[in-house]
């Protein structure tokens, strides 16, 4: 199931039947501008994908109006070799399936901007993926569309 346009934002999905019914697990991609994101065929929990997607909305510590005028690039590089605490809110950890992915994010006025890279050392294969820092902004209010819909489909599966 993809929720959203890949071309935005989306997620894709499937539920994994578990011997509980307690969490969701499943199988699941993230979409930034036609980009996927993830390691689609190693299931996580769905509701802890959830959870941070919901930090993400709601994160007030990743306001750097300091980098309006930079690219994507140098906001990633100056963001990911800092060691200063204030960058630690940054991090975007979506579950194991993303571990191969190095994912940050910063919020500017009422966008998001996403900068990624593929880690170096990651453990599975992508096709058509290279090392090159990417970026992407979105509107808060388009992730907040394809967030509430993931969260009523898993409220009533």
């Amino acid at each position: 199931m993809i929720i959203g346009s890949k071309e935005i934002i989306a997620i894709e999905f499937n539920l994994v039947e578990t011997n509980t019914t307690e969490r969701k697990y499943g199988n699941v991609s993230l979409y930034l501008d036609n980009r996927s994101l993830g390691y689609y065929d190693d299931p996580i929990s769905l509701d802890a994908f959830n959870l941070q997607l919901k930090r993400l909305i709601n994160n007030q510590d990743a306001f750097f109006d300091e980098f309006k005028d930079m690219s994507h690039d140098a906001i990633f590089e100056e963001i990911s070799k800092n060691d200063d605490v204030k960058f630690d809110s940054t991090l975007f950890s979506l579950g194991e399936s993303f571990d191969d992915f190095d994912i940050r994010y910063i919020k500017i006025d009422d966008e998001v901007r996403f900068l990624w890279r593929l880690s170096k050392d990651h453990f599975f294969s992508y096709e058509d993926e290279n090392y090159d820092i990417h970026g992407y902004s979105i509107k808060i209010e388009e992730i907040e569309k394809v967030q509430q819909e993931f969260d009523n489909i898993l409220a009533n599966s």
